[in-house]
């Protein structure tokens, strides 16, 4: 078997990264068109629910994070969103019931927020750690409304400006300790519960893939991708030490870094092939199963600093 180009390269951590804040993501203008608009999806009304997601906030202006709310036409739903540098996560029943978190979000910085529904109580996590608490006394009522991202179901022009990245939607509430444990990890696809899952990292085409398959969306030009994307021999900086060889059709990477790092391969033509985050002081093998052909393999760091490399499967 002849041996496939071996190389290495390396970047570096400039700024350490505050708890493993996304790399990777969608960017939302709020120009009229930079939202998602799922449709109407029933299997986003249950009687109970966790929503998990990052955000960084780019202006600190009300909007909509994730929503199908449609207040006072018996079609209540949810929204979660945020409001004077606060969040908020409200169901509707008829009427509504809201919980505010107590803390505020800054402005340029990425919080892991996370709001449960029980059937009998709301509950808002900040960056794994519980903010509040809200007794709820009747059932949220099935929204018939269209399910958005980043924009209002029903009242519009309040789009959320800033960046998002790991959107996940579960059926069931999940434990305090699941939350904290999972804000960090990758999903499978796989998780009790879990309706949608969009990691939202492709880094490059108009498809965000849903980890469970069902739910895969085809994003507007306006909603845009930061982080990871398909580039040939550019190095933004050559300091990060990951090193990286294929040999015959072995990828090996090591992290020698003090943080953890992700990296992808990607086709010539901008297809992501596979991805993983590899830990401070860590190995990573991985057996490559793609055709002949040219590729490219794409690390970032936690600050967003990134290196790529081609190389060639030659059989």
């Amino acid at each position: 078997m002849k041996k496939i180009t071996s190389f290495i390269f390396a970047t570096l951590f400039s700024v350490m990264f505050v708890s493993a804040a996304p790399v990777t993501g969608l960017q939302f203008s709020g120009a009229a068109t930079s939202f998602i608009d799922l449709g109407v999806q029933p299997a986003f009304s249950p009687s109970q629910f966790t929503i998990e997601v990052w955000v960084n906030f780019q202006d600190l202006k009300d909007s909509y994070i994730f929503d199908n709310e449609n207040w006072g036409t018996g079609a209540e739903g949810f929204v979660l969103h945020s409001s004077n540098s606060k969040i908020d996560i409200l169901i509707g029943s008829g009427g509504r019931f809201n919980l505010t978190s107590q803390n505020v979000i800054q402005k340029n910085a990425w919080n892991h927020i996370v709001a449960t529904y029980s059937g009998t109580e709301l509950k808002l996590f900040i960056n794994g750690v519980l903010d509040g608490t809200l007794a709820v006394t009747a059932t949220m009522v099935a929204s018939t409304s269209k399910l958005c991202i980043g924009e209002g179901s029903v009242w519009g022009d309040r789009r959320f400006i800033g960046q998002m990245s790991d959107l996940r939607f579960f059926n069931v509430v999940r434990t305090d300790a699941e939350i904290a444990a999972d804000m960090t990890s990758s999903l499978t696809g796989t998780e009790t519960g879990l309706v949608a899952g969009w990691k939202m990292n492709e880094g490059a085409g108009t498809m965000v893939a849903d980890v469970t398959g069902a739910l895969n969306i085809t994003k507007p030009a306006d909603v845009a991708w930061f982080g990871l994307a398909a580039g040939v021999n550019t190095i933004s900086n050559n300091s990060l030490e990951i090193a990286s060889t294929v040999s015959g059709r072995n990828l090996s990477v090591t992290n020698n870094t003090n943080g953890n790092a992700q990296f992808a391969v990607y086709s010539v033509t901008g297809q992501k092939i596979m991805e993983d985050v590899v830990a401070s002081g860590a190995t990573i093998q991985k057996q490559l199963s793609n055709t002949k052909g040219a590729y490219i393999l794409r690390s970032v760091a936690a600050d967003g600093s990134s290196s790529s490399k081609k190389f060639i499967i030659a059989e």
